[in-house]
This record gives C-alpha cells, structure tokens and sequence, in this order.
C-alpha cells in the first residue's frame, strides 16, 4: 500500500482508499481495475447488441412466417375460387347437356306418339295421303319397276310438306295433269299431251264416299279409233289400305270380270305398306244374253314400293 495526494485536498490518502477521507472526494480505479470496469462495459454493450439482434432476426422471422402464410391462404383461395368456377361450368354444361337430351327425347317421343295416334287411327293428314294409303310426313312414294299404285296407276308419286299431291308420274316420265274439286280431292288425271300413243286421251275420275274414301274410279284411255272405259270399285279395309278391287271390261265380243286381292306383309316404320302381294283373278265370258263362262285365270304378283319422307 502506498500513499497518494488526494485530487480535491490534496492531502495523503491510501491509495486503497475508494474515497478521500476527508473531504469524501471519489478516488479513480486504478488502472487494472479500471479495464476491467470498461471491459465489463464493452461486455455488456455485445450481449445487448447481440440481443437486439436476436430479436430483429425473430421479428423478421415472424414476418417472414406470417408473408408465407398469407400467400399460402391467398394461393388457396384462389385455388378455390378457380376450382368453383370450374366445378360451376361443369354444372352448367351439365345441366344444359341434359336439358338437351331432355328436349331430344321429348321430340322423339311427341314424335313416335304422332306415328302411333297416325297408325291406329289411321289419321291421314290429307285426302291424297289417304288415295295411296300413306300415313305420316311422306315426301315421295315410287314402286319398283314392274309396280304401280292401285288406284293412281302411276309409278312415282310426289308430295308437297302439306301432305298434297304435287306431281303424278308413270314408268316413262310421263306425267299426269291434277283437276281438284271444292274440297281440294282429286277429281280428275288426265295424260298432258299425246306424245304417247298409250296415253294419249287417257283420263282417270274419281267418286268419294262421306268419309273421303275413294267408292269408283273410272278410267279410259283412247288410242286412235279404239276407247276401252274401266269403272273399278275399290275396297279398303280399317288400316286405310286397298284389300280388294272388283272391275269388269267389255272387249269385243267378251266379257273381263276382274277381281284384285291385296295384302300387305311388309311395314316400315310408319306403318306404311312397302310389299304388296296382288292377286288377280280374270274370269272371261262370251258377251250375250246369258254369258257363257270361258275360263279363269289367277296370277300372283309383288309390289314393294319406297316411301321418302320429311324428316
């Protein structure tokens, strides 16, 4: 231990001594305490620093978290709302596909009632439909080559979407000129020129019943000098189709008495015949007072006819 002045008072204090003795004025560390002291101060000041830092580098990983976390939802929802929006289309379309197919079959239904109701009540829509027994939207009706139609004796036969007759044609292209009555039936056929010598003058008239059914044609045809008249009586049966056909022709000395027989063994789709099988009886008698009978002969024949219609 040694002495020392005192800064203040300048008189002899210990240099142990913490504070003058007698004036109380604070003696300095000494140097070795004093590093320590700063030291210790230095120490203090890095352990706050570094404090801070851990807490700035906590904040920023908190923030970071929290950014993640907000981009994580935000990407989720708009995932979601994307995934609604697909899952919404779907739907819709969904709903329009079998509000479609809904429609479809209810037209496809409406549509095969209508074949239905046209086949049982043999519902013609005109009275040319119903001359040819044809139910439903016909557009055409053409027999085969060696055919005909019953009561039109045409090969081709055309319909307007009105249901009436728009053109008559033969095997040749020959076509057939239409008179109509008041109510819009066929009244008359008649050849329109006398290009052909087999139906020059030919004419067909027709006689209806009440109910619009055809009861007699009558038909001729003049070749030259020569006209043999037909008178034919058709009958039809409940479906609206020809079942039996009786005519009588006089030739010269002999007498024709002809009976045609129809059935009908093949349908389409409308219930529209497209096979005939005719079969024709020809009894021939000796023209006179008591007309002797000469003989008969009966011949079977198929027509099949194409029916087109509008779809």
């Amino acid at each position: 231990m040694s002495l020392i002045n005192c800064p203040e008072c300048n008189k002899l204090i210990s240099d142990k001594a913490s504070s003058c003795p007698n004036c109380g004025y604070p003696i300095s560390l000494r140097p070795d305490e004093k590093s320590m002291a700063d030291r210790l101060v230095v120490n203090d000041d890095s352990v706050n620093f570094s404090s801070k830092r851990q807490k700035r580098n906590k904040i920023s990983r908190q923030t970071a978290t929290i950014l993640i976390l907000a981009a994580t939802i935000m990407a989720v929802c708009a995932a979601g709302t994307l995934y609604g929006i697909h899952r919404h289309k779907v739907k819709v379309l969904a709903a329009q596909k079998a509000e479609l197919q809904r429609q479809m079959e209810e037209e496809e239904l409406a549509r095969q009632k209508a074949i239905e109701d046209s086949i049982a009540r043999v519902n013609f829509r005109t009275p040319d439909l119903k001359m040819v027994g044809a139910h439903g939207p016909v557009k055409s009706v053409v027999y085969d080559d060696d055919g005909e139609d019953v009561i039109l004796h045409a090969n081709r036969i055309t319909f307007g979407e009105d249901g009436f007759i728009e053109k008559i044609v033969v095997s040749d292209n020959y076509e057939l000129l239409v008179k109509r009555n008041s109510k819009k039936l066929i009244e008359r056929l008649q050849s329109s020129s006398d290009h052909d010598i087999r139906y020059a003058h030919y004419q067909a008239h027709y006689t209806y019943g009440e109910d619009d059914y055809i009861k007699q044609c009558s038909y001729s045809a003049a070749t030259d000098d020569n006209c043999i008249p037909l008178d034919v009586v058709p009958k039809w049966d409940e479906t609206g189709k020809v079942s039996k056909m009786t005519f009588r022709s006089l030739i010269d000395d002999f007498d024709f008495k002809t009976t045609v027989t129809c059935k009908y063994p093949k349908a389409d789709k409308y219930g529209n015949w497209i096979e005939c099988e005719k079969i024709t009886t020809v009894v021939l008698y000796k023209k006179g007072e008591h007309g002797e009978r000469l003989g008969d002969k009966t011949e079977t024949k198929t027509i099949t006819r194409t029916i087109e219609y509008y779809e």
